[in-house]
């Protein structure tokens, strides 16, 4: 689990994007995005 770099608590993470990967703070709403690697192809 990743922490928040503002409040120091545990961020949720949302990772059904293709291409990135989205955390928030439930207690001060930070948001950070982090880009894959490499995306799964839709072929």
């Amino acid at each position: 689990m990743i922490r928040c770099t503002c409040c120091g608590e545990d961020m949720n993470y949302n990772d059904e994007t293709t291409r990135i990967t989205e955390y928030a703070c439930r207690q001060c709403h930070n948001v950070e995005i982090v880009r894959k690697k490499s995306g799964r192809s839709a072929a």
